[in-house]
C-alpha cells in the first residue's frame, strides 16, 4: 500500500510540474506577444502614428507596460491635436494680419500720394505721372502740357473767414478743377492754394489750342461764386502754361516754367492766363528780379527767424524750438516761405540763405543761454545744402564761432532727400553725428522712402508730417501713425508730431506713445523776444498738460 501511495504522489507531482510548466509557457507566450506588440507600436509611434494601441493580454508587468504605453500614446495624440488646432489658429491669424498689413501698406501708399484735404494726387504723384507722360511723348512725338493754377487773394479769404472756410474753398476749387478738365487729364494739389493740371497725348498741331481751351474752362468755373460759411464769394485765379518739349525737356523744367508763367500772370494783373516763352524777356526779367530781391534782402538783413515751441506731450515741459525763416520785404511787406523758398532752391540762393538761418539760430541760442534758457534749436536743411561739399565745414565753423553745444543743435532733413543719392546722404549724416549734432527726419510718411534707410542713418528723432495728424481721429490714419511710432521706438528714436491743433489730437498722440508735439494747440510761431516769457511761463506750469 505505501508503494502505491508513493506512486500516486509522484504522479501528482509530475502532473503539477507539467501544469506549472504549461502555465509558465502560456504566460511567456503572452508576454512575448505583448512585447512584440509594444515593439511594433513604438515603431509606429516614432513614425507619427499616435493612434496606435497595444492589446493587453496579461495582468503582469507586460500588461502594466502595455497600459502605460497606451496612456502615453493617447496623451501624445491629444497633445498633437492641440498643437494642430493651435497651428491652424496661428495660421489663420497670420493670414488675417498679413491681409491687414497689405491693406495698411496700400493705404500708406495712397496717403503718401494723396492730398489729405482735397483727396487729389499730391505733388509727388503728379511728378511721377508727368515723368511718365514726358517719356511717352518723347517716344511717340506727342505733346504734354502743364497748367499751374494759383488762387488769387486766397490768403485774404483764409485770414478773414478762418482756416475751416479756407479749407472748404480749397475742396470746392478742387472739385471744380476736376469738372473743368477732360476725363484723362490729371488734377493735383501742388501745395497751399496752388494746383497743377497734366494734359497728355496732345497732337503737336493742336497742343496749344487744347491747353488754352482747358485753361479758359478752369478760369471760367473758378470765377463762379462759391458759397462758403454762408458767404458768397468769387475766387479768381492766375494760370501759367508750359508745353513739352518747347517749354521744358523734363518734368522739373515744365513745372518750373509753368510756375514762372503763372507768376507772370499775377504780375500782369491776376485772373488771367500766360504761356511760358523762353524768349520772353518780361517773364525772365520778373523771375530774375525776384531772385535779385532775395539776394538784396539777404544782404540788407530782411530775413529773420520765428520760433515754434515743441513740448513734452505728457507734462507740457518745453523741449525745443523750430526755427522758421521769414522775409520782410522792404516794399511788399511780409513774404511767406512758400513764395521765396522754391525760387531760392531752384536758383541756388538757398545755400547762403540756409547758412544765414543756421547762424541766426545759433546766435540766438547763445543769447537765451545767457538768460538761463536752454532750448534745443531745430533748423531745416535743404536738399541743395546737403549736396554742397562745403556745407559740412560751414556747419562746423558756425558751431565753433557761436559756441553752441552741438547736442543743442538739431538739423531737420526731409524724407524726400533720402531717395536721390542715399550713400552720400549717409556719409554726410554720419559726419554730422560725429560732430554731436542731433538729426530729425522731417515730414516722415510723405516721401515713401525705403524703411531700410532708417536702419542705416543716424537719426535721433522722426517728425510725423501734419497731414497724418490732421485726421488722426480716423482709424486708417491713426493706424499708420501707430505704425510709425512703433518703427521709431524699435529703432531707438523719439517721435515729434507737428501740426497738433486740437485736444483730441493730443490725447490720441499721448495714447500711442508720441513723446513730443508742436502746433497751434501749444503755440504759434513766436519772435525771439516773446520766446523768453513763453518759456518761463511754460516751465512754471509743468505738470500733466490738460486737454
Amino acid at each position: 500500500m505505501p508503494s502505491n501511495v508513493t506512486l500516486i504522489d509522484g504522479l501528482i507531482i509530475v502532473v503539477g510540474l507539467v501544469i506549472i510548466g504549461l502555465v509558465a509557457w502560456l504566460l511567456s507566450l503572452r508576454t512575448r506577444r505583448t512585447l512584440r506588440a509594444l515593439t511594433a507600436a513604438t515603431r509606429s509611434l516614432s513614425q507619427g502614428d499616435f493612434q496606435v494601441e497595444v492589446p493587453i493580454r496579461s495582468r503582469g508587468p507586460a500588461g502594466e507596460l502595455a497600459r502605460a504605453f497606451n496612456e502615453m500614446a493617447h496623451q501624445l495624440s491629444a497633445s498633437r491635436q492641440q498643437i494642430t488646432n493651435y497651428q491652424k489658429t496661428l495660421e489663420t491669424r497670420v493670414r488675417e494680419r498679413t491681409r491687414e498689413l497689405h491693406s495698411a501698406t496700400l493705404r500708406a501708399v495712397q496717403i503718401a500720394q494723396t492730398d489729405p484735404l482735397t483727396s487729389l494726387p499730391n505733388r509727388l504723384l503728379f511728378r511721377t505721372k508727368l515723368e511718365e507722360s514726358v517719356k511717352s511723348a518723347a517716344a511717340d512725338k506727342s505733346r504734354v502740357a502743364v497748367l499751374f493754377v494759383d488762387l488769387d487773394f486766397f490768403k485774404n479769404f483764409n485770414d478773414s473767414l478762418g482756416h475751416d472756410a479756407g479749407d472748404a474753398v480749397l475742396r470746392a476749387a478742387a472739385t471744380r478743377l476736376q469738372d473743368a478738365v477732360r476725363q484723362d487729364d490729371v488734377v493735383a494739389r501742388f501745395g497751399g492754394d496752388e494746383f497743377v493740371v497734366l494734359i497728355s497725348r496732345l497732337e503737336a498741331q493742336h497742343a496749344e489750342h487744347v491747353a488754352l481751351t482747358v485753361a479758359e474752362g478752369i478760369l471760367e468755373t473758378l470765377s463762379k461764386p462759391f458759397d462758403v460759411a454762408g458767404t458768397s464769394l468769387t475766387m479768381p485765379a492766375s494760370l501759367g502754361i508750359a508745353i513739352y518739349p518747347h517749354d521744358g525737356a523734363n518734368a522739373s523744367e515744365l513745372i518750373k516754367n509753368a510756375d514762372t508763367a503763372m507768376y507772370a500772370a499775377k504780375q500782369a494783373g491776376r485772373n488771367r492766363i500766360e504761356h511760358f516763352s523762353g524768349g520772353s524777356s518780361r517773364q525772365q526779367a520778373l523771375r530774375t528780379q525776384f531772385e535779385n530781391d532775395i539776394r538784396r534782402g539777404l544782404a540788407a538783413g530782411e530775413f529773420f527767424l520765428m520760433f515754434q515751441p515743441q513740448v513734452d506731450s505728457d507734462t507740457g515741459s518745453p523741449t525745443g524750438l523750430e526755427a522758421l525763416l521769414r522775409w520782410r520785404h522792404h516794399t511788399r511787406g511780409l513774404i511767406q516761405p512758400a513764395e521765396f523758398i522754391p525760387i531760392a532752391e531752384e536758383s541756388g540762393i538757398i545755400n547762403p540763405l540756409g547758412q544765414r538761418a543756421l547762424a541766426m539760430a545759433c546766435e540766438q541760442f547763445k543769447l537765451w543761454q545767457g538768460q538761463d534758457i536752454h532750448p534745443r534749436i531745430s533748423v531745416n536743411v535743404s536738399a541743395r545744402q546737403l549736396a554742397d561739399p562745403g556745407w559740412l565745414k560751414s556747419v562746423d565753423d558756425t558751431i565753433a564761432r557761436t559756441g553752441i553745444p552741438p547736442n543743442y543743435l538739431d538739423l531737420e532733413i526731409t524724407e524726400s532727400m533720402l531717395v536721390g543719392n542715399p550713400q552720400n546722404v549717409i556719409d554726410t549724416l554720419d559726419t554730422l553725428g560725429q560732430m554731436g549734432v542731433t538729426l530729425t527726419l522731417d515730414d516722415f510718411g510723405t516721401g515713401y522712402s525705403s524703411l531700410s534707410y532708417l536702419t542705416r542713418l543716424p537719426f535721433h528723432t522722426i517728425k510725423i508730417d501734419r497731414s497724418f495728424i490732421q485726421h488722426i481721429d480716423e482709424k486708417p490714419r491713426r493706424g499708420i501713425v501707430q505704425a510709425i511710432v512703433a518703427i521709431a521706438h524699435s529703432l531707438g528714436m523719439r517721435i515729434i508730431a507737428e501740426g497738433v491743433e486740437t485736444p483730441l489730437q493730443l490725447s490720441i498722440l499721448r495714447e500711442i506713445g508720441c513723446e513730443e508735439i508742436q502746433g497751434f494747440y501749444i503755440a504759434k510761431p513766436l519772435d525771439a523776444n516773446a520766446i523768453e516769457s513763453w518759456w518761463r511761463m511754460q516751465l512754471g506750469n509743468v505738470g500733466v498738460m490738460t486737454l
